[in-house]
């Protein structure tokens, strides 16, 4: 037998029989008007007992719905209202048309066609109301999903993101929590659509770990999605690891809505903001027409330990990928300089270059990603660094770059992310330097997981 939680959430599956079948009946009395349609006519009875029956299963399912909450009042007490008007309609239909035989055919088939219009409204009223709490008062008139998707990242400009609520936290909760948790529904009494709204906490208690020792929010996005408690729910679009994660930390933070990002240096945090900082190939690399590098140079480079790979296919700009075995002191120098107009991303990682290799490999003008990590460079290569007007991204890792290497490159304008770990600074001067920066997303290592409780999370098999 089904339990009366099952019968409601059966209710938007039954509702749309009495809509389908009621203006079915509507129809078949409209073209039972004219010549030739007297026989669609005569089963209109048949359809709106059909109707009336399927109205009073679909008002009795959505009563029992009800009852789970998270529904705004006015609207759900509207929906009822012209919910039970319908049944009533399709009641008084079906006692006029078998008590009414007697009146005059001309006053009835008035009298019926009015009723029948009044139905129909009604009937479309009630499921106006219904759409209204599922998707919300703009459904009908907002933009598509694809027109969401897909217009607005032709032109949009990546912040670096500040307060860890307002920039990372609040735009998840958008995209994943609000619909079931907003200003149209509240499921469990709860919104997780503003400020204050998230502080009042639902029907279950408080919503962050500042203010219980268990936040709930935290709980139920990290349980196990077999279990019913949890959230989203198993039809809902999921929440990623990292997105459970990084909702996680922020629940728990001693101030959750003005703390800074800064905060929230964890592996989580690095991995959304490469995931959302991902920017078009037009928007990173140039898009002025050259021409593609002779195949004769790219082989003969590579011959010499160094590969030229297209950032894109059919792109003419390249990556250089320098291998360990690369001799800095060879004769290469003239060739490379022959690709250098295309080159708009090198890779020297571990590798040998010295501060004068560096001077002379990096002075194309159209660079903008450059990875020096674990090399044998000092300070003095980025004073040659500071000259790269395009650059985006600089890696400077496990290298004896200090603070006087980090002097020349700050006032860089071009430059988005900058690694630092394990280079040699001295006293707070990486730390003030992080605080004097705040548009350089600066990744400093050195981080500590957090014991989450999707850690120790079951699945069942």
């Amino acid at each position: 037998m089904l339990e009366l939680p099952v019968i409601g959430r059966l209710h938007p599956f039954l509702v749309h029989f009495p809509i389908g079948i009621l203006l079915l009946a509507f129809l078949f009395e409209f073209l039972g008007a004219f010549r030739g349609g007297k026989k669609l006519r005569k089963a209109v009875p048949s359809i709106l007992l059909i109707g009336f029956l399927a109205a009073l299963f679909a008002i009795a399912s959505g009563l029992v719905l009800e009852e789970e909450g998270g529904y705004p009042e006015d609207t759900l007490f509207r929906h009822k209202i012209f919910a039970f008007v319908t049944a009533g309609f399709s009641l008084l239909l079906l006692l006029v048309i078998r008590f009414g035989a007697g009146l005059d055919k001309s006053a009835m088939k008035a009298v019926r066609m009015v009723l029948f219009i009044i139905l129909s409204t009604a009937v479309v009223v009630t499921g106006h109301f219904g759409g209204t709490m599922t998707h919300g008062e703009d459904f009908l008139f907002q933009s598509s999903p694809l027109e969401k998707e897909i217009a607005p990242a032709a032109s949009k400009e990546f912040n670096h993101p500040e307060l860890v609520y307002r920039d990372v936290v609040q735009p998840i909760l958008e995209s994943k929590c609000v619909s079931c948790h907003g200003p149209t529904k509240q499921k469990g009494k709860l919104r997780l659509d503003s400020e204050e709204m998230i502080l009042k906490g639902g029907k279950n208690g408080a919503v962050l770990g500042v203010q219980s020792a268990t936040g709930e929010l935290v709980r139920r996005i990290n349980l196990s999605i077999e279990e019913k408690a949890h959230m989203p729910p198993r039809e809902k679009e999921q929440l990623s690891n990292t997105e459970t994660e990084l909702i996680s930390a922020w629940a728990n933070l001693n101030n959750p809505f003005s703390d800074s990002v800064r905060r929230l240096q964890t592996p989580a945090f690095n991995i959304w903001l490469e995931e959302n900082q991902k920017e078009k190939p037009q928007d990173i690399w140039p898009s002025t027409p050259i021409e593609a590098l002779p195949l004769t140079l790219i082989q003969s480079l590579k011959s010499k330990g160094i590969t030229l790979s297209p950032i894109a296919v059919g792109s003419p700009y390249v990556e250089a990928i320098f291998g360990n075995g690369v001799d800095f002191s060879g004769s290469w120098y003239s060739e490379w300089n022959e690709a250098l107009s295309n080159i708009v991303s090198i890779r020297l990682s571990f590798s040998k270059p010295g501060d004068d290799g560096v001077a002379k490999i990096i002075s194309g003008p159209q660079v903008r990603r450059l990875y020096l990590d674990h090399t044998n460079i000092s300070d003095g290569s980025m004073k040659v660094v500071s000259n790269l007007k395009e650059l985006v991204y600089l890696n400077l890792t496990g290298t004896a770059i200090s603070d006087q290497g980090l002097e020349f490159i700050k006032n860089m304008t071009s430059l988005k992310q900058l690694f630092v770990y394990d280079c040699r600074f001295k006293g707070n001067f990486l730390r003030k330097f992080v605080e004097d920066n705040p548009r350089l997303q600066i990744d400093t290592g050195g981080y500590a997981l957090p014991v989450l409780p999707s850690d120790t999370k079951r699945h069942a098999r």
